[in-house]
C-alpha cells in the first residue's frame, strides 16, 4: 500500500507561500470545442510527452503540441535561425539576456514576433506577475510586450535577489592538506594556496600533477576565475557621473591578469578555455577537481552534482565532504551581484491567430495560478496531492525506505511547465530534496545577504537600453570574452597580455564612443 506523506510542517513554509492567486480560471467556463496544436521549442521533448502533467494540460485546455528539440548548445542559435527565416515555432523559448537584447529589439520592431494583448481583467494571474516584474517594462517596444519574462518567483527574504553562484569544494581534501576553515570562509590567496596544495599533494590520489585545482562550468569562463572578483561592475558602469565601458577600466585589466596568473601557475584547469559546459563538473564528480565554480541552485546541485558524485564515489559522504566555499575577492571584500527577476523568456509567432494566442494565454494564466503552480511542482490535484478541508496540503507521493517523499516526476521535464513562471521558492523547500542540500543553497544566499557583502545592483536601465545607436552597434563589442580567453592562453607574459588588451580596446574605441554618447545623452542628460 502506498504511503502518504502528510506535509503539515511544510504547509506554511512551502505550499501556501509560492502561489500567486486564489485559484485558476476554470476551464469549464470556456468554450474549448476547437483544438489548437502548438509548435514549441523544448529540451527533452520525449520525456515531457511521458509526463502525466503534460496529458493533464492537453486535456484540460483541448490543445496538442509538436516539439522542436533544442539543447544547451544550439538553443539560442536556433532562435536566430528560426527568427531570421520566418519559421519560428508558435511558442519559442529563448535564453534572453542583455547580450541578445538588441537582437530582440530589432526583430520585434520588424514584426518578427507577435505582441501580447493587455492582460488586466482577462488574465488576472499573468497580470499579477507583471505587477511584480521589473524586467517586463524595459522589454516593451512602443508600449507593446513581445516576450514574456519567466518570473523567478523567489522567496521574499531573498531581497535583493542575490545569486547562488559560488565555489564548491572538497572539504575532505582541504582537511587532508591542513587548510580547512570550519566556517568555509577563505581569502582569495587562501583559495589559491588550497588549489595548489590539491595539485601538488594529490589528496584525491589521481597521480602526480593530475589533480585539478580550480575549474568552472563552461559558460562562466573566463570571468569566474578572477575577473568578476576584481571588476565588480557592469558592462557600462556609472563612474564619476558618466557611463563608461567596463572593459576599458583599469580594474578590468587587473581581473584579466588575475586569470592569467591562475592559468600560468597551473592552478586553473588548463583545458578550461576549450571545455564545454559540463566538462569541469564531470571532473569534480570523478574526484579529479578540488574547487568547482557553478550556479549552485537546489535541483542542479543535488541531481547533477551530488547524486552522480555519490554514485561515482560510494565511500564519499556527499553532505560533509562537499560544501559551498565563500571566497573573498583579491581586494579582500566579499561581494555578490543582484540577479534579474526572471530566467529565460517565451516569444510568440506572428503567424498565430489572436484566438490561438488567447488559448495559450489562458493556459499560461492557469499555470500562474496557485493550482497551476502546484501542478508544476507537486503534481495533479487528487492524484499527487490532496487539499484538506482546512486548506492544508497532503502529499500523495510515494516514499522511499526511509519514509522520505519521492518526487514522481522526471526533473528533466520541468522546462515545459516553467514557460510562464519559475518556482524558486518551492525549490528551496522541496520535500524530496535532502535537508543538507537545501541548507547549503540557503546558506549561500544568506551569506551573500550579510552586512559584510557588497551587493552590486542589477543595472536594469542600462542592460535593457534600446537606443538606436546602441542596438545597431553593441554586437560589435560582443567578442570581449573570446578576446580575454585568447589573451590569457596566447600571451607569453603579463606585458604581452597588456599590450594585446590595449590593442583590442583601441580597435573598439570608435564603436564604444558612439554607444557611450547615446547612453549618456538619453539616460543622464534628459
Amino acid at each position: 500500500m502506498r504511503k502518504r506523506y502528510l506535509a503539515i510542517l511544510l504547509i506554511m513554509s512551502v505550499f501556501l507561500i509560492w502561489g500567486s492567486g486564489s485559484g485558476a480560471v476554470l476551464a469549464s467556463q470556456n468554450n474549448y470545442d476547437k483544438q489548437y496544436t502548438y509548435t514549441v521549442s523544448m529540451m527533452n521533448p520525449e520525456i515531457v510527452k511521458q509526463d502525466p502533467r503534460y496529458k493533464y494540460l492537453k486535456d484540460k485546455f483541448n490543445v496538442d503540441f509538436k516539439f522542436r528539440p533544442v539543447n544547451w548548445s544550439n538553443w539560442n542559435e536556433k532562435v536566430r535561425i528560426w527568427t531570421a527565416s520566418g519559421d519560428m515555432p508558435d511558442i519559442m523559448w529563448m535564453g534572453f539576456n542583455d547580450s541578445n537584447f538588441s537582437e530582440y529589439v530589432n526583430w520585434a520592431s520588424q514584426g518578427a514576433y507577435k505582441p501580447l494583448p493587455k492582460l488586466k481583467g482577462k488574465y488576472p494571474h499573468l497580470y499579477q506577475l507583471r505587477q511584480k516584474l521589473k524586467t517586463d517594462d524595459y522589454w516593451e517596444i512602443d508600449g507593446k510586450l513581445y516576450a514574456w519574462p519567466i518570473y523567478m518567483n523567489s522567496a521574499a527574504w531573498r531581497n535583493p535577489i542575490v545569486s547562488t553562484f559560488s565555489f564548491i569544494y572538497r572539504v575532505d581534501w582541504a582537511k587532508a592538506v591542513g587548510l580547512y576553515h570550519a566556517d568555509n570562509n577563505y581569502s582569495w590567496q587562501e583559495m589559491k594556496e588550497m588549489a595548489l596544495a590539491f595539485k601538488q599533494q594529490d589528496p584525491g590520489e589521481n597521480g602526480k600533477d593530475k589533480t585539478i585545482g580550480i575549474a568552472g562550468i563552461g559558460w562562466t569562463w573566463p570571468w569566474f576565475a578572477g575577473l568578476i572578483q576584481t571588476h565588480q561592475s557592469n558592462d557600462f558602469p556609472l563612474k564619476n557621473g558618466k557611463y563608461v565601458w567596463g572593459p576599458a577600466q583599469p580594474e578590468y585589466l587587473a581581473g584579466i591578469k588575475e586569470i592569467k596568473s591562475l592559468y600560468d601557475q597551473g592552478i586553473l584547469w588548463e583545458d578550461q578555455p576549450i571545455a564545454n559546459n559540463n566538462a569541469a563538473r564531470n571532473k569534480f564528480i570523478a574526484g579529479e577537481l578540488g574547487i568547482y565554480y557553478t550556479n549552485v541552485n537546489v535541483g542542479d546541485y543535488y541531481n547533477n552534482v551530488l547524486v552522480p558524485m555519490q554514485q561515482a564515489q560510494p565511500d564519499l559522504d556527499i553532505f560533509k565532504d562537499i560544501e559551498p566555499m565563500y571566497v573573498a575577492s583579491p581586494r579582500g571584500n566579499f561581494f555578490d551581484q543582484e540577479v534579474v527577476d526572471y530566467w529565460s523568456a517565451t516569444l510568440f509567432s506572428p503567424e498565430m491567430s489572436d484566438d490561438k494566442l488567447a488559448r495559450w494565454l489562458e493556459l499560461s494564466d492557469y499555470m500562474a495560478s496557485q493550482e497551476g503552480m502546484h501542478l508544476a511542482t507537486i503534481g495533479i490535484k487528487d492524484k499527487n496531492y490532496r487539499l484538506k478541508d482546512n486548506g492544508e496540503i497532503e502529499l500523495l507521493w510515494p516514499e522511499d525506505e526511509n519514509g522520505k517523499p519521492v518526487n514522481p516526476f522526471d526533473s528533466r521535464a520541468i522546462r515545459f511547465f516553467e514557460l510562464t513562471t519559475m518556482h524558486d521558492k518551492f525549490a528551496l523547500n522541496d520535500p524530496s530534496v535532502p535537508e543538507e542540500v537545501k541548507a547549503d543553497v540557503k546558506g549561500i544566499l544568506r551569506r551573500h545577504l550579510k552586512d559584510d557583502v557588497n551587493v552590486l545592483a542589477y543595472p536594469y536601465q542600462v542592460n535593457w537600453f534600446n537606443g538606436s545607436t546602441y542596438t545597431r552597434y553593441v554586437s560589435r563589442i560582443a567578442d570581449t570574452n573570446a578576446e580575454i580567453s585568447e589573451a590569457v592562453v596566447s600571451s607569453q607574459n603579463m606585458a604581452e597580455l597588456e599590450a594585446s588588451w590595449q590593442e583590442y580596446l583601441k580597435s573598439k574605441e570608435t564603436t564604444v564612443n558612439k554607444i557611450l554618447k547615446e547612453i549618456n545623452q538619453q539616460l543622464l542628460e534628459k
